[in-house]
């Protein structure tokens, strides 16, 4: 390679006086100076595809941060993103009496187990009715992190699932009777 160099191409001290250099620089000014429409020409569709799909996912990113509804799940996936993320809706709203109080079906939030906190993450860290389903509770300043680690790892989905198939299959364990 170093011979290929050596051979083949030459060192130029100063762009004065050499005929190439000299008519590429009159080329240059006379562009510079012409009332003539730039030269266009046709970006490939690859180009116009990738510049597209930036600002389709910036306004979709600006859309999802300026939106009123969904800031729980936004807590845990601030970033839009085109790859999915296999989170589904009943591991949030499952059967928990924590969500089904908002509509008043359950007479109360509380847990069967007597705890006063029937949400998921109960369920799935210290509920003594599922305790076979338990994953390590994170500290309360690192369950955002905790939620955004379950939400990326297969095996913790699948815990969550067969807890939520305990959970329907055993329903009427796990309501409160008045």
């Amino acid at each position: 390679m170093k011979s290929f160099i050596a051979n083949y191409t030459k060192r130029i001290k100063a762009h004065v006086g050499y005929d190439g250099n000299e008519e590429a620089d009159r080329l240059a000014k006379e562009a510079a100076e012409s009332d003539r429409d730039p030269l266009s020409v046709k970006a490939p569709i690859s180009i116009l595809k990738s510049v597209f799909k930036k600002k389709m996912m910036e306004d979709w990113q600006s859309d999802w941060e300026d939106e009123d509804t969904g800031r729980s799940t936004f807590k845990i996936l601030p970033r839009v993103s085109t790859h999915p993320c296999y989170w589904k809706r009943e591991e949030i709203h499952g059967p928990f009496p924590s969500y089904l109080r908002r509509f008043n079906l359950p007479t109360s939030a509380n847990c069967p187990c007597g705890n006063t906190n029937g949400t998921p993450l109960h369920y799935v860290t210290e509920c003594i009715l599922t305790a076979s389903f338990h994953m390590t509770k994170p500290a309360q300043q690192h369950e955002l992190i905790w939620f955004r680690n379950v939400a990326s790892n297969k095996g913790s989905r699948l815990k969550i699932q067969r807890l939520l198939h305990h959970l329907n299959d055993f329903q009427e364990l796990f309501r409160i009777i008045p």
